[in-house]
């Protein structure tokens, strides 16, 4: 699956390997996460990774 994608389908509230990785979180500390912080903090935990990195 390409990285887009990946981004895209995490935002709508799915995890995949991909973004796993890139946050070093097991699938389903990631998945809690996501949902605690609902859309807009899914798109501030990317924004987070980016200038993390």
């Amino acid at each position: 699956m390409s990285q887009k994608k990946s981004l895209q389908n995490f935002i709508y509230g799915h995890v995949d390997e991909t973004i796993e990785e890139k946050f070093n979180l097991s699938k389903d500390e990631l998945q809690f996460l996501r949902y605690q912080k609902g859309g807009d903090g899914a798109i501030g935990m990317l924004i987070g990774l980016l200038l993390l990195s």
